[in-house]
């Protein structure tokens, strides 16, 4: 009985958090709605894809809960989700073994933090925004190979943050991520400081520009994965006349081979899945 707080006999009525979730076929979703940055998102592994709606809802609820511990931890939480069995199911239990396990998470982890969660059902029109996130497809979650950390770590020393990543791809320990989720340091890398901590940066190559103003203005240093295009809005920022700019302090060309890259959670694009056509590299940079 080590792990479950106290709790007093006498409770507040009101709620002190009010969630949103909903399942799809390709994922999960749940949001608290005066959090910022406050969307939890997740893929489904492929065996998980083939159970039922009902595992989904209640195994959203699970995850989402989870991934908010630091925000529902000893609150009232009026939960709101469009499956009345997954209400009926977390108050109750089910005679189904695999639901039944879940419903037994989500009361030991309530238990354990303290989390009072009142459920409610509501029409599927009413919950917009988590069916939305639910079915949101993942299409830059594509991530290095540890054979490529080794060499990164090997030549520039050890990396202590992966400042875009998400579970399926981070590198480090420490990471930031777009959604919450458990695993994750933070969300929303750019809402933070960048100078304290050697990073390693593979963003979506629509924000690297972003990055660069971003390290420029924090005084950041790090490694950034990035492929050679010529053509990409990024590269006048760091190619001057004919050669990189002063705060590439090294570089090397990364292996095109497909078993160096992990590709996307939903086995899409073009990294890890074929050898790639074009080059790739990193880069060293200290502003």
């Amino acid at each position: 009985m080590t792990d479950v707080n106290n709790r007093f006999l006498h409770q507040n009525p009101s709620y002190s958090r009010i969630v949103y979730s909903d399942a799809s076929n390709v994922g999960y979703s749940g949001y608290e709605v005066n959090t910022l940055n406050g969307i939890v998102h997740g893929m489904w592994q492929e065996d998980e894809s083939l159970k039922s709606s009902t595992w989904k809802e209640l195994m959203a609820v699970f995850r989402v809960l989870s991934s908010m511990e630091h925000i529902l931890h000893s609150k009232r939480v009026k939960w709101f989700t469009d499956n009345q069995n997954v209400c009926i199911i977390v108050e109750k239990g089910s005679m189904k073994c695999d639901l039944q396990d879940i419903a037994f998470d989500i009361h030991s982890f309530c238990l354990k933090h303290s989390t009072i969660l009142v459920m409610e059902w509501i029409p599927r029109e009413q919950n917009e925004i988590a069916d939305y996130f639910s079915k949101l497809v993942e299409k830059d979650d594509w991530g290095l190979s540890p054979m490529i950390i080794e060499m990164i770590c090997e030549k520039w020393g050890h990396i202590e943050i992966d400042w875009f990543a998400s579970p399926h791809n981070a590198k480090c320990q420490a990471f930031y991520s777009r959604f919450w989720n458990k695993q994750c340091t933070g969300v929303d890398a750019f809402s933070v400081d960048w100078g304290d901590k050697f990073g390693l940066f593979v963003p979506p190559i629509n924000l690297v520009s972003r990055v660069l103003t971003k390290m420029r203005f924090d005084k950041a240093q790090g490694v950034l994965v990035i492929p050679l295009w010529k053509s990409a809005s990024f590269w006048p920022l760091i190619w001057k006349g004919d050669m990189f700019m002063s705060n590439v302090l090294d570089w090397f060309d990364l292996p095109v081979q497909k078993e160096y890259y992990i590709p996307c959670k939903n086995v899409s694009g073009l990294f890890g899945m074929e050898d790639l056509k074009f080059r790739m590299m990193a880069l060293k940079l200290a502003f």
